[in-house]
């Protein structure tokens, strides 16, 4: 959810649906202009705005992800993935159900990474190395105060790369950031999107097959 959106009242997580600024990343990614999204969010928005898996870190997880540690398969089951008549997407809301790894009868495990809990291997390798070879990073509605997600920028501006942070407070990182802009990241996206001649895409279902992680 975009920084300063208030959530409805007894709204579930699973009622929350990509923001512009969601799928203004999703877009990006599809045309080339990103290379990689970093998340810290267990919402899942990035995956169902179309954002490609292997360019996308969730460090804190997804909650509507499960995991199989033994076999090291990984399962999606978001709302629209939920909704869907495809008959692949039956199959899965059974394993769902069963929560059991359909290939080895293992039992699937929550995504969703507490504090103090270390974060996924896998995901942490992912966000490090592209941290450390973007020439620009990008950090939207986030306080940048929780390690070790926040330290991540400072591998960009240290390999001479540079920081633009957006944020409607001021973060800790402020004073190494090129840019730093106090507005709600939804405004900013459309109107960097005005500026590149691009549209914002509508948010389509995205159906995820079962996948492998590459550690």
């Amino acid at each position: 959810m975009a920084k300063g959106e208030k959530a409805k009242k007894g709204a579930s997580i699973a009622d929350v649906v990509p923001t512009p600024a969601h799928m203004a990343l999703s877009q990006l990614c599809q045309v080339g202009m990103m290379k990689h999204v970093v998340s810290t969010n267990l919402d899942g928005l990035h995956v169902r705005s179309g954002v490609p898996i292997d360019m996308l870190s969730e460090l804190h997880g997804n909650a509507f992800k499960r995991n199989c540690l033994n076999c090291l398969k990984y399962y999606f089951m978001t709302p629209e993935m939920q909704k869907s008549k495809d008959s692949k997407m039956k199959e899965l809301r059974e394993t769902f159900k069963k929560n059991s790894c359909p290939d080895c009868k293992s039992p699937l495990h929550g995504t969703g990474v507490g504090f103090g809990s270390n974060l996924p291997q896998d995901e942490w390798n992912k966000a490090k190395n592209a941290s450390e070879g973007c020439d620009l990073a990008l950090v939207l509605g986030t306080s940048m105060r929780v390690a070790p997600a926040c330290n991540l920028p400072e591998k960009s501006y240290k390999n001479k790369g540079h920081l633009v942070i957006c944020n409607l407070q001021k973060t800790p990182y402020d004073k190494y950031a090129s840019l730093v802009i106090h507005a709600q990241t939804d405004l900013v996206m459309q109107l960097l999107f005005k500026e590149l001649n691009l549209d914002i895409p509508q948010m389509t279902p995205i159906l995820l097959p079962p996948l492998k992680y590459t550690l």
